[in-house]
């Protein structure tokens, strides 16, 4: 499980507050542990190709403006997003900045590079694993040590 499995709303509102709005930091609350489950599961019943299915939100509104600090719940405050939904915002993020794509890797795809720092034993190879599409029931797909 990851530090935000263990966290109430309260300590999430507390933490966003902290670091949103008094540092000026961007940052979300995510549940690795909950969305494993629900690609487990997928993998399980061999229906992955519905848990892809979630239409990101039409892009109507800037980023500035979508995820404003006083919007608390596009940040997983209330309830963590899901794996989508963190998708779509670290999309949104890096388009708002101009990231550019990165086609090292060999994917007709071209990936957005992110970092991510925290102690040992906190969740953050079971985030990339998730946001990666891996489950621990899917033979043939490489999951990360970080």
């Amino acid at each position: 499980r990851n530090s935000n499995d263990y966290l109430s709303k309260r300590q999430r509102e507390l933490w966003f507050i902290e670091l949103s709005k008094n540092r000026g930091l961007n940052c979300v609350f995510f549940s690795a542990f909950l969305e494993q489950q629900i690609l487990d599961e997928g993998a399980r019943t061999a229906n992955n190709d519905d848990a892809e299915t979630e239409n990101k939100k039409p892009d109507s509104e800037g980023f500035e403006a979508r995820y404003s600090v006083e919007n608390i719940e596009s940040f997983g405050v209330n309830e963590p997003l899901s794996r989508q939904e963190l998708l779509s915002f670290l999309g949104d993020f890096a388009k708002e900045r101009n990231c550019k794509p990165n086609c090292r890797h060999g994917t007709t795809t071209p990936r957005i590079q992110f970092g991510m720092i925290g102690f040992p034993n906190v969740g953050k190879s079971s985030v990339i694993n998730v946001l990666m599409g891996n489950s621990k029931h899917t033979h043939g797909q490489v999951r990360v040590g970080v």
